[in-house]
């Protein structure tokens, strides 16, 4: 039979070890301790993983494209899109463009996404490493 924790509850690694050690008293050496040290760490990112999409969620909303370079990009790509709406002869052609359009977006919310998880979790390994002193 498996047990599952509730996702937001975690067992400090201190305490796992020190289950190991009693239950492994006459063991000395910390080789063993190797694949607990690799759960911790895989869970550790799971969380700092949901921790990112969360605060995703909350940046997407007080963000705004206040970067000039990023407003003259987002100008010049709305341009272009309008030129070939404008420029699209048939019915088809204009939802091919729409098609094409949004799954642009898509595949650049997609990427947004992954990067501001992946600086997370290189956040907390960075802190991780004590470099964050």
């Amino acid at each position: 039979m498996c047990l599952r924790m509730n996702r937001n509850s975690m067992v400090p690694f201190e305490n796992i070890l020190d289950l190991f050690f009693q239950a492994n008293a006459e063991e000395s050496s910390e080789e063993p301790l190797q694949p607990f040290e690799e759960a911790y760490e895989r869970g550790m990112v799971e969380v700092i993983i949901e921790v990112a999409k969360t605060k995703l969620l909350e940046y997407e909303q007080a963000i705004e494209p206040t970067s000039p370079k990023k407003r003259q990009a987002v100008d010049k790509a709305i341009a272009a899109f309008q030129q070939g709406m404008e420029q699209a002869s048939t019915q088809e052609q204009k939802s091919n463009l729409m098609e094409i359009d949004a799954t642009y977006s898509r595949c650049a919310a997609i990427e947004a996404e992954e990067h501001f998880i992946a600086g997370f979790v290189m956040g907390y390994r960075f802190l991780k490493e004590g470099k964050g002193d």
